[in-house]
């Protein structure tokens, strides 16, 4: 697996994904996120997690929750 680098201080650069992809493989959740970042020259490079399924089963829990609350606010901002 490739090296993932943080430079400086955080707030880091946004970092922009689409269509992410899981696949389960035995009692493991592989998550694919193909993700870029802003700039002269965007390059697209994929970040895979591997998670246990315990893991990845509270992490959609959040994120539902999360996303619904997104879709709130945006909602709030019409």
């Amino acid at each position: 697996m490739g090296i993932v680098c943080f430079e400086g201080d955080p707030p880091y650069e946004l970092l922009v994904t689409k269509n992410g992809k899981a696949t389960a493989a035995g009692g493991i959740v592989r998550l694919i996120l193909p993700v870029s970042a802003p700039g002269p020259d965007p390059q697209e490079r994929k970040i895979e997690l591997l998670l246990r399924f315990g893991h990845a089963s509270r992490l959609s829990a959040a994120l539902r929750g999360a996303a619904n609350d997104a879709q709130k606010n945006a909602q709030g901002d019409d």
